[in-house]
């Protein structure tokens, strides 16, 4: 018997309904790591896990923008703005990866 709380292939296939490698695995196990695991522990709490899929929920929902304030909004659309730096109205894989690559460096060097 696994462990409780760990992910094993066949937990992931009874509950998203889908066979995925090891590779896939590890690949969305380090997104959920660097997405959800806010306090950078190694574990995702119930409350770092509730707060995401709540996101999640009001995302499918088209209902996230309705959660924010105006002030959220529009610090959203300033960040948007910044990534897409070509004003077309979407973030191509360019765009995001240099903004990233950007954002990474400057915590690197900020001890972040």
């Amino acid at each position: 018997m696994a462990e409780h709380g760990l992910l094993t292939h066949s937990r992931y296939k009874r509950v998203y309904a889908e066979d995925i490698s090891t590779a896939e695995l590890a690949d969305k196990l380090s997104f959920w790591a660097r997405t959800r695991d806010k306090d950078k522990s190694g574990e995702v709490t119930w409350m770092e896990y509730a707060e995401s899929k709540a996101l999640l929920i009001l995302d499918q929902r088209n209902a996230l923008s309705s959660a924010l304030t105006k002030d959220e909004i529009e610090d959203a659309d300033l960040v948007f703005r910044s990534i897409d730096r070509d004003g077309s109205g979407s973030i191509s894989e360019s765009e995001a990866r240099d903004f990233f690559a950007e954002r990474a460096k400057r915590d690197v060097e900020n001890g972040g």
